[in-house]
């Protein structure tokens, strides 16, 4: 009996020494998949971090292109008022010149009338002069000839 039970081990140790190889496999499959796994999530994990930084630096450029549009658009407005400011002084100006422009032809109307008036006095008193000229021409030649 001894002999049956030992030739009934044998095919149950083998059976258990295929059983604990294939079990052996599993488990070298297993870490293998378990290694490959841990190298993926690395990658994945490092591809996080680098996606990250790049979401943080592409936030930081939009927020400086942000910050630069608000300072364009700024100086926009302050170029605009600025314009604005100069255009109406401008207009005041222009206003002011066309003002001036018509009170010197008013005056020039009026000087142009007194250096009339005064042409005419000139001429009536050079006529004047040389009527009385003629006179005292005509008075010394009767009183030397």
């Amino acid at each position: 009996m001894h002999e049956l039970s030992a030739h009934c081990r044998v095919p149950k140790v083998e059976q258990l020494e295929a059983q604990t190889r294939e079990m052996n496999q599993i488990i070298t499959d297993l870490e293998a998949k378990k290694a490959t796994s841990d190298e993926e999530l690395k990658s994945y994990e490092e591809k996080v971090v680098l996606l990250r930084d790049i979401i943080a630096n592409l936030e930081n450029q939009l927020e400086q292109k942000n910050k630069r549009e608000a300072d364009i658009l700024q100086q926009l407005e302050n170029m605009k008022q600025t314009i604005e400011d100069r255009d109406s002084k401008m207009r005041a100006l222009l206003g002011e010149l066309e003002s001036l422009k018509n009170e010197k032809i008013d005056q020039s109307q009026v000087v142009c009338e007194n250096c009339n008036r005064e042409e005419e006095r000139y001429k009536e008193l050079m006529d004047n002069i040389e009527e009385q000229v003629s006179f005292v021409t005509s008075i010394r030649l009767n009183v030397i000839g």
